[in-house]
Formats: C-alpha cells, sequence, structure tokens
C-alpha cells in the first residue's frame, strides 16, 4: 500500500515538472523569434518590429556573447538599420508602395508585450534583449487599406506575426513567412481616429471692444480741410466754388468710409467679466486644443495649431513643455496620446483695460499609446498661473474676424505625474 502511495506520488512529481518545467521551456523554444505590431495613429502608420537579439546575431553574421554592452549596442543598431532598410514596404490606399523609409534601430530590454527601454550606459543580458524596428509613415487621410510587406526573411526569421492596433484597441492579426509575405489590411469603415478641435467659446461682448476707423476718409477730410483753409481764407463770401469744395469734402468721406477700416481697442467699451464656471468652460477647451496639436506629423503644422490658443513668445515655451510631457523617453519618438482631460479653476481675477482675467488653475491629463506591444498610459497632474485674452485682428484682411480667447502668459508651478 505504501509502495503504491510512494509510486502515485513519484508520478505526479514528474508529472509536475513536465507541466512547469518541460513544457514552458519547449513552448519558448517554438516561440517566433520576431514579433510585429502596426500601429495606425491620427496621422500615422507606424510598423514595429521586435527580434530576439540572439537572433539579430545570426542574422547578421556576429558571434554570439553573454551581454550586450553599450559600445556594442551601437554598433550593433548601424549593422541592423543597414541591413533592415528593404525589409519592409508600406501600400497605403492606392498608392504606390512606399519602400526604403526611413527605420529608427533601438535595443531594448524584456519580452514583446513586456519591454523596458536602457538606461544610459546600460549593459543588458543577451537573454533578455531586443532589436526594436520602427518604420513611420504620414497619413493625409484615414486610409481605407494598408498592405504590409516583409522581405526580411531569412535565417532563423522564417515567420513574423503581426498585430495591427488602430486607436488602442487591437484589430487584427495575421502571420507573414516567405511562401507569404505580404498581408492586406482592410479599415471597413469600423474606426475614425482623427479628434476635431474642441469649440472655444466666443468673447462676449466682442462687437463692443473695438473701434473701425476709417483710415482713407480720415486722410481725405484733413488733406481738402487744409486746401479749403488756405484757399479761401482771404474772402469770406459765399461763393459756388468754396460750396463745390465743401461739397466734395463730404461726398468723398462718405464714398471712402468703408475703405481700409483698422480696428483699434475701444477705450469705452464695458469690462468684459467671465465667471469661473465660464473660466473653466474656456481653459478646458484651450487645453485640449493644445495636446491635439501634438497629433500633428511636423513640427509647422504642430505650430499651426498651437497658434489658435497661444500667442506670441509663449509658442515655443509651450511646444517645448508639451513635447517632453508627452515623450515616452528620450530613445522614441512615439508620443502619448491625451484621451481626457479635466480642469479645476482655483482663483480667478479680472483684468481691467486689457479685457481678460488671471486664473490660477489645476489640470490633469490621461494619455495613452500603444509600444512595443503593450500600452502605456500616463497620468499628469499640472498647477499653474495663466492668463487669457482676446486676441483681436487689427488689419484690414481680418476686420470682420471676430476675437477669440488665447492664453498669453502660462507658468507651470508644479507637475506630478500619478
Amino acid at each position: 500500500m505504501i509502495r503504491q502511495f510512494m509510486h502515485t506520488v513519484s508520478k505526479a512529481a514528474w508529472m509536475a515538472v513536465f507541466i512547469y518545467i518541460v513544457v514552458p521551456a519547449s513552448a519558448q523554444q517554438i516561440t517566433p523569434p520576431a514579433r510585429a505590431y502596426l500601429y495606425i495613429d491620427p496621422y500615422a502608420a507606424r510598423f514595429e518590429c521586435l527580434i530576439r537579439m540572439a537572433d539579430m546575431l545570426t542574422i547578421l553574421g556576429e558571434p554570439s556573447v553573454d551581454v550586450i554592452a553599450p559600445k556594442m549596442q551601437e554598433n550593433l543598431k548601424e549593422k541592423v538599420r543597414a541591413k533592415a532598410a528593404n525589409w519592409l514596404s508600406l501600400k497605403i490606399g492606392d498608392k504606390s508602395a512606399e519602400k526604403n523609409q526611413p527605420v529608427s534601430v533601438a535595443v531594448i530590454k524584456g519580452s514583446p508585450g513586456r519591454t523596458d527601454p536602457l538606461g544610459p550606459d546600460e549593459s543588458v543580458p543577451l537573454a533578455d534583449a531586443l532589436i526594436g524596428l520602427v518604420w513611420d509613415c504620414d497619413l493625409q487621410e484615414i486610409p481605407l487599406q494598408i498592405e504590409i510587406r516583409w522581405n526580411g526573411f531569412g535565417g532563423p526569421l522564417v515567420v513574423l506575426p503581426v498585430s495591427v492596433i488602430m486607436a488602442g484597441a487591437p484589430s487584427e492579426d495575421f502571420n507573414l513567412d516567405a511562401t507569404f509575405p505580404s498581408n492586406v489590411w482592410n479599415n471597413r469603415g469600423r474606426v475614425n481616429i482623427r479628434t476635431p478641435l474642441a469649440q472655444v467659446p466666443p468673447v462676449p461682448g466682442g462687437e463692443h471692444a473695438f473701434i473701425k476707423l476709417p483710415v482713407v476718409a480720415i486722410v481725405w477730410v484733413i488733406v481738402v480741410l487744409v486746401y479749403i483753409f488756405f484757399g479761401t481764407r482771404r474772402s469770406r463770401r459765399v461763393t459756388g466754388r468754396k460750396l463745390m469744395r465743401w461739397a466734395a469734402l463730404v461726398l468723398g468721406a462718405v464714398v471712402l468710409w468703408p475703405i481700409h477700416l483698422v480696428k483699434v481697442n475701444n477705450p469705452w467699451a464695458p469690462q468684459i467679466t467671465v465667471s469661473p464656471d465660464q473660466a473653466t468652460t474656456i481653459m478646458t477647451a484651450l487645453l485640449r486644443n493644445i495636446y491635439r496639436a501634438f497629433d500633428q506629423r511636423t513640427e509647422s503644422a504642430v505650430y499651426d495649431v498651437l497658434a489658435r490658443s497661444i500667442k506670441g513668445e509663449l509658442l515655443q515655451k509651450v511646444y517645448i513643455q508639451t513635447a517632453n510631457s508627452l515623450s515616452i523617453d528620450a530613445q522614441s519618438a512615439t508620443r502619448i496620446h491625451i484621451t481626457d482631460l479635466e480642469a479645476r479653476i482655483e482663483s480667478l481675477k479680472q483684468i481691467k483695460k486689457r479685457q481678460g482675467f488671471n486664473a490660477d488653475i489645476q489640470w490633469t491629463a490621461l494619455g495613452t499609446v500603444g509600444h512595443w506591444g503593450h500600452q502605456h498610459q500616463r497620468v499628469n497632474r499640472y498647477i499653474a498661473k495663466v492668463t487669457v485674452e482676446p486676441d483681436r485682428p487689427a488689419t484690414a484682411a481680418t476686420v470682420s474676424q471676430p476675437a477669440s480667447w488665447k492664453i498669453t502668459a502660462l507658468e507651470i508651478l508644479e507637475e506630478k505625474r500619478l
């Protein structure tokens, strides 16, 4: 009886060893050496590929090592960048294939879905090291389809599992191999991921805040008055010629009145007052549009959208601060996409004469981004002093354009990552 019991226990122990050691080891042996992700962001398609460092050394014909030191990392990145230059072709919609896109290369540690960036001068064991490849392609519009073709099969890289991720959610999965190296992803109208800019409330009483001066008519009146004064000062008789001059003065002023109207601040305009709730609504819209600006792909496009919320020399400062806060890390150009924002006005003070307000504000921004197979989430809380004023165009070309609220001063007192 005892012998039978011991036999059963021994059998169970060997089964446990098989389940917990042999099976995972076997599964690890059949894990593909690479994993790829196609992220479709608001204005770009980003293809990311993770390849085990040991397999990449084989592909490059490099000897195996136990640890990838910082100097070796830099050498490997240069070799991988040259080797992988033609590995990917993307065809957006009905356009010709986008070949030879610049590829960025990073050495990271972990596994697909569980990666960590390397610190400065950090070595990584070969077993934990991955090579990350990134191709970026600008999107002028939401694509109806994207064709992916992988040209990098060879050596240990015989299959490439790909996941398409759109608006933060997996869309579909498929495998590429040497026999079927391409696949077409179809949007089918499932998602439109471009978020419109928030509507900023209009400036109240804007039509009374300025005066339109008829510059041409004023010049005409001055010139004619000078002419009449010098031409008639020696005679006090009312003649037909004098009457014609005065009639020309009035008629010319009427005809020239609508030409070249220039806006100037109205010193008699009523003071614009904004309640705390109105200030919160204004600031929430302006902040949302600041973050929306960073959905754009080029620096000039970002500045163009930022200029709708920020005025003057503050533009560059806000650009740098926001770009840094949305970066995942120093090695990656991928930015956090802000999905939710909440603002609260702590104190409010009206600005006399300049028609605006100063506020102490606190806001919280929640952002997500997919990178290397997993979602990064970031919640930042800010405490700041801000000045908001109406921006009134003063040129003839924009004389009919209404005033709009813009941030003219911003001082971040505290930034905390939650």
